[in-house]
């Protein structure tokens, strides 16, 4: 669901995804029944919790239940489909016209606070009240799973008790913690040795290998990742996992199969990842989920163009080293880093002690410089880092401010590479705690990634 804005400042962000030809073929995906939102509002008036035919979304609703109170109601609604003109709205503005505007209004209307499942999207509205007496000003929020296992939950097994959870807590006229949560998070199980065996056997006939029961198949060309990326790639790929049901990691298992290869295991949009380069490979995965976590709730084709942006990500990651690589010193830090030692060898020749002070002193001075300079280039990267995450997280409402930060984040990372003095970096970390102070200052709203 991100917009025009929205991709703007993924443009600006430094592991962008490299424009080859694409080596994912196209596929449709059946389109989930449309919601029939006044149908849905009217069951919510009798009903706590209401599940649309069509909706794909679990629960522990006994938990849910219970922590709820007499003015909460909970929708979980099949997703939304495609936003292109291809689904039920010929836009994403038509969407939220026909369905987001009607929760609000309902909201509004009858004073009961709402927490909507649309797919896998989860957000809560509601009307808290006034410090002054009366209703206060309306909430609206998207929430978002907090942690990788909370993620790979929710998008491998479609269980968002957590993020559900969540959102009652912060609903609810409460003053406990609302972040403790009695509700195991699926952890990876190991996988058997039979077991790996037998996908291995599969990989060798085939190194893509589509599960019974996958909706979004993986096709995905090989020989042209080989030949872009340099990578060898094998894919296994299952269906969403039941709730009920261990999540398997099976990467690291085949792995150990194919040396030196690149194995993807996919249940649903999620993806794991094992290879050479682990750092890179994991790092790579987390960002391109990241940036595809509303085509992943909304339930929209992700998979085979994650995969091939994770791999071109991580390839540029190991061979390009954005930040990481050391900086080619200009030919100024070179004579001022060479100069002493030069000066120190003739002064020493022609017994000139007092010149042989004076150099040594330079030659302490210079280490001394480039020693704040790694300093202060951490502090720097830290600081973009921070704000590049942030951006990725912030909501396409607040566009305004998101051009505004995504431009402090394009200058900072421009001049980092550039900086080569202890001042100038402590400047480029300004300029990057400035576009953080940007978001602080208009905080998430309430839009959806499109």
């Amino acid at each position: 669901m991100r917009s025009v804005i929205t991709m703007a400042v993924i443009l600006a962000l430094p592991l962008l995804a490299l424009g080859a030809a694409p080596v994912a073929t196209a596929q449709e995906i059946a389109l989930p029944p449309k919601l029939d939102v006044e149908a849905a509002l009217d069951a919510l008036r009798t009903q706590q919790i209401h599940r649309v035919p069509g909706a794909v979304a679990h629960f522990d609703e006994d938990l849910i239940r219970d922590e709820m109170t007499g003015n909460m109601r909970v929708l979980v609604a099949p997703p939304r489909g495609p936003t292109d003109g291809n689904g039920h709205y010929k836009d994403i503005d038509q969407y939220f016209q026909e369905v987001e505007r009607k929760l609000d209004a309902w909201t509004k209307e009858t004073g009961l606070r709402l927490i909507s499942v649309i797919g896998l999207d989860v957000s809560y509205r509601y009307l808290p009240p006034s410090p002054l007496g009366g209703p206060g000003e309306f909430q609206r929020r998207n929430m978002v799973p907090d942690t990788l296992a909370e993620a790979r939950q929710h998008v491998a097994q479609h269980d968002v008790t957590a993020t559900v959870w969540r959102s009652v807590r912060q609903v609810k006229d409460t003053t406990d913690d609302p972040m403790l949560l009695d509700h195991p998070v699926a952890e990876l199980t190991e996988a058997s040795p039979a077991r790996t065996a037998e996908l291995a056997d599969l990989l060798r006939e085939n190194p893509v290998h589509n599960a019974p029961g996958r909706t979004e198949e993986i096709r995905l060309s090989v020989a042209e990742i080989r030949q872009e990326t340099g990578f060898d790639v094998r894919v296994a790929a299952f269906p969403v996992a039941d709730p009920a049901d261990p999540l398997v990691d099976h990467a690291p298992a085949l792995a150990e199969h194919f040396p030196g290869e690149v194995i993807v295991v996919a249940y649903g949009a999620w993806l794991e990842v094992a290879g050479p380069h682990q750092a890179q490979l994991t790092s790579s995965r987390d960002s391109t989920l990241g940036r595809s976590e509303g085509r992943m709730h909304a339930l929209l084709p992700t998979v085979n163009s994650n995969i091939v942006k994770m791999l071109r990500n991580a390839d540029r990651l190991i061979t390009d080293r954005p930040f990481s690589r050391p900086q080619t010193p200009p030919l100024r830090e070179i004579i001022i880093t060479g100069a002493p030692w030069l000066f120190l060898g003739s002064a020493l020749i022609l017994g000139g002690g007092g010149l042989a002070h004076t150099i040594s002193r330079k030659t302490l001075n210079a280490r001394a410089r480039r020693g704040a300079l790694r300093e202060t280039s951490a502090e720097a990267f830290a600081a973009i880092t921070q704000l590049g995450r942030r951006l990725l997280a912030a909501d396409p409402a607040t566009a305004p401010v998101m051009v505004k930060a995504a431009e402090r984040h394009s200058t900072a990372t421009a001049l980092f590479d550039r900086s080569t003095t202890p001042a100038a970096m402590a400047e480029v970390r300004s300029i990057a705690e400035q576009g953080s102070r940007l978001l602080d200052e208009h905080p998430r709203d309430d839009r959806h990634e499109q």
